[in-house]
Order: structure tokens, then sequence, then C-alpha cells
């Protein structure tokens, strides 16, 4: 009784499904081609997705990305960087990197007053691969929190002025030192988090947070703080055990010889006010770019 519908229904679907088929046979014959596609819709979904998440990042303390949302994949399995002189290494302007509260899951201790963070920067070419690697992982953040160390993670002050020239003395009195991140680490089952571990400079980074959050800064953390460079968090737990296991070689050194003091500001924004040489004293009056009048 149905013979024919079904007769006729299949050809109706084959002839439908025909150009679909024939396209998609195309496509897998020219990789090329299939990758371009697939990085232009991550790139439109990533356009179209980044007007909640940087509003949700706002919120819970992270730092709007001003990049362009470029698709990108991971450069080798193991990296090595030896850079010779001391450079600024973190970020000169807002959208750079900013500290990062997830990973203990704490935002700031909730009074009034002002939110700030202390973070030291990586080298670009360092920073932008360590990006890579960690959108590869499937991680969003990594298009809003470029590489860096946290050394005050989001911190609530009551004296703004004090804490300035609390974290300008400690950069006057820090010298410049080499850091190495190298091989893997977890805080699961604690964390969703793997990071990088920190070698060479962690008991620099180490002296510092103690050094900063004190005065001013002075809080009880959830966690001990531990310096580590985040390479995936709160993504799947099968992303977790690859990132893990694939950056398990990595290493990579180099100079550090300034940190930066952002502040979560009335919009929501972090925002880079002051990048601090070590070893030497800043001018009162300068700002984020050196110039007169911070605030």
């Amino acid at each position: 009784m149905y013979g024919h519908l079904k007769v006729d229904l299949a050809e109706v679907v084959a002839e439908h499904l025909t150009p679909i088929r024939d396209r998609a046979n195309e496509l897998l014959n020219d990789p090329a081609e299939l990758d371009r596609l697939l990085a232009l819709g991550a790139d439109k979904a990533r356009e179209i997705a980044a007007v909640t998440l940087n509003d949700v990042y706002a919120k819970v303390g992270f730092l709007p990305y001003a990049g362009t949302g470029e698709s990108a994949r991971p450069m080798s399995s193991v990296s090595k960087v030896t850079a010779s002189e001391p450079k600024r290494a973190s970020a000169r302007a807002a959208g750079r990197a900013a500290p990062e509260a997830a990973d203990a899951g704490d935002n700031g201790q909730g009074s009034e007053g002002i939110s700030i963070g202390v973070i030291l920067g990586f080298p670009d070419e360092i920073a932008e691969e360590l990006q890579r690697w960690r959108a590869s992982f499937g991680d969003p953040m990594a298009e809003v929190i470029p590489a860096h160390i946290t050394l005050v993670t989001t911190t609530m002050t009551q004296d703004w002025e004090a804490t300035r020239s609390h974290v300008r003395e400690i950069a006057s009195q820090q010298e410049p030192f080499n850091v190495t991140i190298a091989g893997t680490g977890s805080f699961r089952p604690v964390s969703p988090v793997v990071f990088l571990n920190v070698e060479d400079g962690f008991g620099d980074c180490v002296n510092l947070h103690r050094q900063l959050q004190s005065g001013p800064l002075e809080r009880d953390l959830p966690f001990a703080y531990h310096p580590h460079v985040t390479v995936a968090h709160d993504v799947a737990p099968e992303s977790l055990d690859e990132a893990e296991t694939v950056l398990k070689d990595y290493r990579a050194t180099f100079p550090v010889a300034s940190m930066g003091l952002y502040e979560h500001d009335d919009n929501g924004i972090w925002q880079l006010r002051e990048e601090l040489d070590f070893g030497t004293k800043p001018d009162d009056d300068r700002g984020q770019d050196g110039t007169a009048g911070a605030r």
C-alpha cells in the first residue's frame, strides 16, 4: 500500500542530500579549505559569544581580552625559549592580562573598596604560544586571560594611595630575576586546573607574594599561595588529562624585570594602573604609561 510512497520519498531524500554529500566529500578531500572554514566559523562564534563572555568575566573578576579572536593551533609539543636581555614582560595596557581569581574559587573580600591584583606578565612569544595551547584544550578563557603568574589575586583595599605606595616600595627593592616554567601539575580534585610549574623564580614569586599580601593588602586566602601558570581550567576531564600529558615536557625561561598593578574599575574591567620596574623608584604621580596624574 505504501510501497510507491517509500520509493518516492527515498528519491526526494536522495535528491535533497546529494549536494550536501558532494560538498562534504569535497571538503574532506581539501583539508586546507576545511580548516579555513572551521576557523572562520569559530571566529564568528567567538565574536557573537564575546559580548556575553566579557560581561561574565568582568563580573567574576577576569579581564575581557582585546585580541582578535583569531583561531590558532599549538606550535610544538616542547618549547625552549631563553631570553638574554631583561625586558618588560607584563602588559602595558588593559586587555593583555589580569589576576586570575578562579583557580582558588575566590573573588575578593566582597566589601566596599577598590579591588586590585598584581601579576607577572610573559614575553609575547611565550604568552601567545601558551594561549594557543590553552585554546586547543577547549578552554574559553584562553581568549581573555593571557599567560601570567599571579602574585596577588583579586583583593579589596580601602586605601588606594597606601596600596600603591606599598606595591611601589616592594618593586623598588626587588631585583630582576629569571623564571623557568617547566612540566605540568594539577589542583585536581580540589579545583579543575592544570598548570605549568614554576621552577626557577619560584622562591622570588613566593617572597613577592608574601610581601605584597601584607599591610593594606593583608587578607586570609582560602588556599596556600602556589605560583603557577594555568593552561587549562574548568574543561572536560579528558581535556585536563590531555593538557597535563601534552605539556609535561614544556620548558621556557625568560627574565622578569617588572610587575603590573591592576584595578578592577567601576565598569567591571581590569585596568593596568602601573607597570612597576624592579629596582627603581617611580615618580609619585606616574600613570600607567609613565605619565603624570595616575589618579
